[in-house]
């Protein structure tokens, strides 16, 4: 008879087998048309008092590991740790995969729960409420800005407002690998997101705004993770950082903002998961970092944070209860 976290892990790995398999039963998963009204969720009771921010940015750096921004000198993130509070030891979900780690960040549900399974793109969209559903389902606006293919199925026109990212792929790539080789604009590299967010969120100030960067993850799949690319790759997310950290402070600053930078994993040799290591540190450590209204500076939050619980967070900044039942909890030494 197998115990309890016995059972866990045989069930992370049959999962994970679906993950392998995804790609060739691409019509057998749950899935939201355009013609379908986005998912509406039972909300917790919003936090006591007036919302502490009028809005909320999420920054998710793809493969970022905590230690890769002191060893990538990435001095805008390190003046944003400096600024607020960080967790130096939050964690992603196994398997720490990008889609599905993406899923729960948006959604506060932990993987077992959210039937993402695969990491490459498929039509349709997600049919559990998300961050971006339930500002919509309140009456309020949403953005989001991503690098890579896969993320249309968080983004459903119909509930968020505003999309910055690469174009649909004509057809379903046959695996991750295939859709890593598609064709990539500058307009959704570092620089052009960037600028893209420099350009937009003035003018809108959407509530609730997600932006996702690739660069170290693409970089630690080429050459290694920790390795002079990937920390290049760590670079140029941090100057495009820069630019919209310039953007937040022509517009407010930080009184009425509240940011969030985190990443979906880590990442060691050439990838970011292991089968037979599922909890291995370099691949399932994450930054969390959060700086606003209210926030200490320089607090360093001794308890780890994980990924499920950003979205909660994000949605109690602006004043609103996150979807009953999530896994994911407000990280209250923000929120104080």
């Amino acid at each position: 008879m197998l115990n309890g976290t016995a059972m866990r892990i045989l069930l992370r790995r049959l999962i994970l087998l679906l993950l392998v398999v995804a790609p060739f039963g691409c019509q057998s998963y749950e899935r939201l048309e355009i013609s379908d009204p986005p998912p509406i969720a039972l909300l917790s009771s919003p936090p006591p008092g007036k919302p502490r921010a009028d809005r909320v940015i999420i920054i998710s750096i793809d493969g970022l590991r905590p230690d890769a921004i002191e060893a990538a000198e990435a001095e805008t993130l390190k003046s944003l740790i400096a600024r607020g509070a960080s967790c130096p030891r939050a964690e992603t979900i196994r398997p720490s995969i990008t889609l599905p780690s993406h899923t729960a960040m948006l959604t506060g549900l932990a993987y077992e729960r959210h039937e993402v399974v695969w990491n490459s793109y498929r039509p349709g969209y997600i049919v559990h409420p998300t961050v971006f559903s339930v500002v919509h389902q309140l009456g309020m606006k949403s953005a989001m800005l991503f690098s890579k293919e896969k993320f249309h199925f968080l983004a459903n026109p119909n509930c968020v407002d505003w999309i910055h990212g690469p174009p649909v792929p004509g057809s379903v790539p046959s695996s991750e690998e295939a859709e890593r080789k598609l064709p990539k604009s500058r307009t959704t590299a570092a620089q052009g997101i960037g600028r893209a967010f420099a350009e937009a969120w003035p003018r809108e100030k959407w509530p609730l705004t997600f932006v996702h960067f690739r660069e170290p993850d693409e970089a630690g799949h080429r050459s290694g993770w920790m390795g002079p690319e990937y920390l290049e790759g760590v670079q140029a997310v941090d100057r495009a950082l820069t630019e919209i950290l310039a953007t937040i402070e022509k517009n407010g600053g930080f009184d009425r903002t509240a940011l969030i930078v985190t990443a979906d994993h880590g990442g060691s040799g050439s990838g970011h998961y292991r089968w037979l290591n599922q909890d291995k540190a370099e691949n399932v450590t994450i930054p969390w970092i959060c700086v606003g209204p209210g926030v200490p500076a320089g607090f360093k939050i001794d308890r780890i944070v994980h990924t499920t619980d950003t979205a909660a967070t994000a949605l109690a900044f602006i004043g609103i209860g996150a979807p009953e039942g999530i896994d994911g909890r407000p990280v209250a030494e923000v929120l104080r």
